[in-house]
């Protein structure tokens, strides 16, 4: 029982070091009119596999990869009437699907991001991917 103890604890680390490792390479912000900013975030899969196998979505076991650009709550409440309106995407929950990344590709995807009655704010940018896992970082926007 040790040998196979032995040899299946170096198999499975030898295939964490291959897993997909999703790494944020870029955030930028530009004014693209006033009080309007467009959002691009950029990423690469470092790891050696892609963030799912063709099998694993066969059967839907895995989602896409997806972003999101998250304020507080306090400066998005009142849709119309809100602090900060994410224009684009025009989906409901402002998360962009970005379908899955293969293993050393990069991926970029961009949000645009409207001002009303505040000169700045500062977002969190959210890169999430079932086997990839979470990546966050901080961004300000505006002024």
């Amino acid at each position: 029982m040790e040998g196979w103890l032995e040899r299946q604890s170096l198999f499975n680390l030898a295939l964490a070091k291959d897993l997909p490792l999703l790494r944020i390479e870029n955030v930028s912000v530009r004014e693209v009119e006033a009080d309007t900013y467009e959002v691009e975030v950029a990423w690469k899969n470092e790891g050696k596999l892609p963030t799912a196998l063709e099998q694993a979505k066969l059967v839907k076991i895995v989602q896409e990869d997806r972003v999101q650009l998250r304020f507080d709550s306090e400066l998005t409440r009142g849709y119309e009437e809100a602090k900060v309106q994410i224009v684009s995407p025009e989906v409901m929950d402002k998360t962009i699907y970005a379908g899955y990344t293969d293993a050393g590709e990069r991926k970029t995807v961009r949000f645009r991001v409207r001002l009303q009655g505040v000169s700045g704010a500062e977002a969190t940018v959210r890169l999430l991917s079932t086997r990839g896992g979470q990546v966050e970082q901080k961004v300000k926007i505006g002024r």
